[in-house]
């Protein structure tokens, strides 16, 4: 059994999305474990939502762009 990298193609702007929403700052790397597993949670129940109400990829891209640039801005 083998992976490629093609699978986890995209999964940066989760994973910025989620230290964001998690309280982790992007100009300093402060945060906690806890806050990120939060964001983690909350990423993943947002990425599941707009998979079950058939929202495009682009359109999962805005959202996560909107809410990395609403915890940046905040």
């Amino acid at each position: 059994m083998s992976a490629s990298m093609i699978s986890l193609q995209g999964l940066e702007i989760d994973s910025i999305a989620a230290a964001t929403v998690g309280g982790v700052s992007l100009s300093g790397g402060k945060g906690s474990l806890l806050g990120v597993v939060f964001g983690v949670l909350i990423i993943g129940v947002v990425n599941n939502s707009m998979s079950v109400l058939g929202a495009g990829p682009s359109v999962q891209g805005i959202v996560k762009g909107v809410i990395i640039l609403r915890n940046v801005l905040v």
